[in-house]
């Protein structure tokens, strides 16, 4: 299993990417509400991934069993509480196998290497699978919050 940073080389494998995303959404969805899901659907389309590919502001991390797409994070940066990095989505193909965690200590250990203050991420409260991952991990809570589409989440963070 290999992590790897998508770059414009890799545009070939973005339909992959968003095929992944848009099956784990599709799993993910009774934590959030149609408004939310339909959103970010709109948002990480194959065309906005293949514009971004080289961003500043964004970056997009595939997780692969030899050549085969199985995991995906959409990491973020901001300045917000120090010079961090946001995990904005992390999703596995398939559940139980790792690749989350994968994929999210491999953020962790890339914010390290770029000397960042910490990592951030919001989950629902609903999604007490996930939000028990991220406290196993070293993540710990900073409250609670109601997002723009009316949710309740969690903001965790993992500071260095």
């Amino acid at each position: 299993m290999a992590n790897r940073i998508l770059t414009p080389k890799d545009k070939i494998i973005v339909p992959d990417y968003v095929g992944l995303f848009d099956r784990v959404l599709e799993e993910i969805s009774p934590f959030y509400n149609e408004e939310a899901i339909r959103e970010t659907k709109s948002r990480y389309t194959q065309e906005y991934i293949e514009n971004n590919l080289r961003s500043d502001s964004e970056r997009f991390i595939g997780h692969f069993t030899g050549t085969s797409l199985d995991g995906l994070l959409i990491e973020g940066f901001d300045n917000l509480d120090g010079n961090r990095t946001v995990i904005r989505w992390v999703m596995a193909g398939k559940k139980g196998k790792g690749i989350g965690t994968d994929l999210i200590m491999d953020c962790i250990s890339r914010a390290k290497r770029e000397h960042k203050d910490n990592v951030a991420l919001g989950v629902s409260l609903k999604n007490t699978l996930a939000r028990n991952l991220y406290k196993k991990l070293g993540f710990i809570s900073g409250g609670t919050y109601i997002n723009n589409h009316g949710l309740l989440m969690e903001v965790m963070g993992y500071i260095f």
